[in-house]
């Protein structure tokens, strides 16, 4: 097709049909934004520009996010070159105007700020609603709000906004999103009132920490590999992990943000780990952003499914790996590595438990996780062949209702024919459903002794349900820890003569209602 394009644009030119030669090369723009050759789709639409008269019929949509894409590449913040202090006040700058999640909630009327994670899908939607809690305002409280909504816009939909405004919103610190390349212009250069665009997503977690990601749709032409936007499971094992505590180790730790929500709640330290070199780079500023770079104790470029380096024993392992089934590699939801899980999706997870039961975690510490597990009611099976025998361990699973296999998509956007082979590869493996799952792993030291049980029914709308987690995933914790020999002061182990078989079996009652009380 683009072949045939370019020998129409051809012979456009040389007839001198000017206007048809700038049609032909926004249509080979295309072409080559679909083979993802992202460079040469910004040249071709360059090319038409430079031809038309009429630019009411460019496509600037698509310019812009080719110019998105091209610039997403390797922005400046990715080579570290901030100054702390500038971060803080740019930090300080957007939480003033009300730029955190409980705000954006508020003004959107969103589940959660997840839903922001597609802009293409319910972008319009969300702005509709920014702009009828923005319309709804009135005096000053409609002036606060209108800053919200237009860097809700800037950040999360992708939308474009004047630099003055931009300035009047955030000031100086305006300049320090210029220079680390987190804006950019959109034709490339300053004028008077020229548009930006936000080269990466700036989302609001938790009560005040701002994390940077890619886009979601966000791709390159080389081997580049994009930072996974915050996600209901980023959001559930968050939620899961209220209890991280003392050293801890973020697996697959994307944009940084389980390890940084730890650090945030209490954590002494986080290890962060990633097969991503670009992950590492925006954890590092993710990081700094937060004022936590000097809790971190290191950011390790590793392949849970080679030979790892050795990072010490942790209290907790949280793991948000990529689970997306992927058989025979026909899912183009899953070709990133943050989303494919290998053939049936636990190709890494399997070997994350693996790895923590033989080296990484501490008696009695623990490791959270989520997932999508197929045919989970076996999955309890399937653990104890992962975990190794270093140490024992209890495991608690909470699942969500299942998905038929036949009735589950790659991805919302699949063709018919990619959702045709990819069910059938799922049919060929053996995976007749699959399920949200919760994952909580207590390693204990009664080796070669391993429980895993389901907790409960499926219980719908699982990673959405952030009390839920926070309580239950909390309290199991708090329960195993009761549990474990040395865990409260006159139950250390040897404390007692052999002879004494323990307390009895009420003191876990009574120390359930005087932690939970």
């Amino acid at each position: 097709e683009i072949a045939r394009l370019q020998f129409l644009r051809r012979t456009a030119e040389a007839r001198g049909d000017i206007e048809l030669a700038s049609e032909v090369w926004a249509a080979i723009a295309l072409q080559r934004l679909r083979v993802h050759e992202v460079q040469g789709a910004l040249e071709a639409h360059l090319f038409a520009q430079k031809l038309t008269r009429d630019t009411s019929k460019m496509d600037w949509q698509l310019f812009e996010y080719c110019q998105r894409l091209s610039a997403a590449r390797s922005p400046a913040f990715l080579e570290g070159c901030w100054v702390q202090e500038e971060l803080q006040q740019l930090r300080q700058a957007l939480l003033a105007r009300g730029f955190c999640s409980k705000q954006l909630l508020e003004a959107s009327g969103a589940r959660s700020v997840t839903d922001f994670a597609l802009p293409g899908v319910n972008g319009k939607r969300l702005e509709a609603q920014l702009r009828g809690f923005h319309d709804s305002k009135s005096g000053e409280d409609r002036e606060k709000a209108s800053g919200l909504v237009d860097l809700a816009r800037l950040f999360l939909l992708g939308r474009v906004l004047p630099i003055s405004r931009v300035r009047d919103l955030l000031g100086p610190t305006c300049e320090v999103l210029l220079r680390l390349q987190v804006l950019a212009f959109v034709d490339g250069r300053e004028q008077e009132d020229t548009p930006v665009f936000a080269i990466v997503a700036l989302w609001p977690v938790e009560e005040d920490l701002l994390l940077v990601t890619d886009f979601e749709a966000t791709f390159f032409s080389d081997d580049t590999e994009p930072v996974m936007y915050i996600s209901e499971d980023s959001l559930a094992l968050a939620a899961a992990a209220s209890r991280a505590a003392g050293r801890c180790l973020d697996l697959c730790c994307g944009s940084g943000v389980q390890g940084i929500v730890a650090l945030r709640r209490g954590a002494d330290s986080v290890v962060f780990v990633d097969l991503n070199p670009r992950c590492l780079a925006f954890t590092r500023f993710n990081l700094a952003f937060n004022s936590l770079s000097h809790k971190s104790k290191g950011e390790f470029l590793v392949d849970l499914k080679a030979s790892p380096p050795e990072l010490g024993s942790f209290d907790a392992v949280l793991v948000n790996p990529p689970f997306m089934p992927n058989p025979d590699c026909i899912a183009s939801g899953a070709s990133t590595l943050f989303g494919d899980g290998g053939d049936t999706g636990e190709e890494v997870i399997s070997a994350a438990i693996t790895l923590a039961s033989e080296r990484l975690l501490a008696p009695g510490g623990h490791l959270i996780a989520v997932s999508k597990a197929p045919n989970a009611e076996d999955l309890p099976q399937r653990l104890r062949s992962w975990w190794r025998q270093r140490l024992g361990g209890r495991a608690k699973i909470w699942l969500s209702p299942a998905t038929e296999a036949e009735r589950y998509l790659p991805t919302a956007k699949s063709n018919p024919l990619e959702a045709l082979r990819f069910q059938r590869g799922l049919r060929r493996l053996g995976v007749k459903s699959l399920s949200q799952v919760v994952l909580l792993i207590v390693a204990t030291e009664e080796f070669e002794h391993f429980d895993a049980s389901i907790v409960g029914p499926p219980r719908p709308g699982l990673w959405l349900d952030k009390d839920f987690l926070s309580s239950e995933v909390a309290k199991a914790v708090a329960m195993q820890e009761v549990e474990m020999p040395g865990a409260w002061m006159g139950l250390e182990a040897g404390f007692f003569p052999d002879s004494f078989q323990g307390p009895s079996p009420l003191w876990k009652d009574t120390a359930s209602k005087l932690l939970f009380r």
